[in-house]
């Protein structure tokens, strides 16, 4: 397991992502099968408004997103209970899937276990933490305070979720002396004006470019209570 600058998911998106997968192979599946009763235990719709409630929000509380997190984890256990269900009832079930489907199913097990036991002891730390479907075998380069070594990442997705509002955060970042070796770290505060992904950058209303592997603190209001403990 190798760690890497890969797009680092906030939880609820992981789980919204999960069960929507879930809920993919259900419809595959309910062709096949006698209808007894609905098809999902619950509305789909319901479930992803709540997703969006805390996606879209601007400032992510920690209640919040326990809150939202918990939903999740719910439907999750409900639609996999439907998928079981249905799963028994058709040989070779697994064929009807596309390779892709196939592969993250086999992965969403073990990140619903993972989720379920941070949900449940009420913390943000798990070893081997998986955060991304698509590459379960990848860990994100760890990279912030303890004991939430992995909060920079998460704070950058939000952040570039958030960019359109261009929320005002405080970077501590180094920075190079052009005429000797070394440089020092200087604290800005500014606007966001972009998220360069790609490029690995911040850029700041001001015109400041900050490259993400210069940063060594990033806060805002923005962030407030989403690392907090009991």
């Amino acid at each position: 397991m190798a760690p890497a600058d890969i797009k680092y998911p906030t939880d609820i998106d992981l789980l919204n992502r999960s069960r929507e997968h879930l809920e993919t192979a259900v419809d595959i599946l309910w062709p096949h099968v006698p209808h007894t009763s609905h098809k999902l235990p619950y509305s789909a719709k319901k479930a992803r408004k709540s997703y969006l409630k805390l996606a879209k929000s601007k400032k992510w509380t920690r209640a919040n997103c326990r809150r939202a997190i918990g939903e999740q984890l719910r439907y999750i256990e409900l639609v996999s209970k439907q998928l079981r269900k249905l799963s028994s009832q058709i040989p070779n079930h697994e064929t009807l899937f596309p390779r892709w489907l196939r592969d993250r199913l086999a992965v969403i097990p073990a990140v619903y276990r993972q989720q379920k036991m941070m949900y449940d002891n009420n913390t943000h730390i798990c070893e081997d933490r998986i955060v991304s479907l698509e590459q379960p075998h990848v860990r994100p380069i760890q990279r912030g305070k303890h004991p939430n070594p992995t909060e920079f990442g998460q704070k950058l997705h939000l952040l570039h979720r958030q960019q359109r509002e261009q929320p005002e955060i405080t970077v501590m970042h180094f920075v190079p002396d052009m005429k000797k070796q070394g440089g020092q770290y200087v604290k800005v505060t500014g606007h966001v004006k972009k998220v360069d992904v790609h490029d690995g950058r911040l850029v700041l209303a001001d015109g400041n470019e900050i490259y993400f592997d210069d940063i060594k603190e990033l806060e805002g209001e923005l962030f407030e209570g989403l690392f907090e403990t009991d």
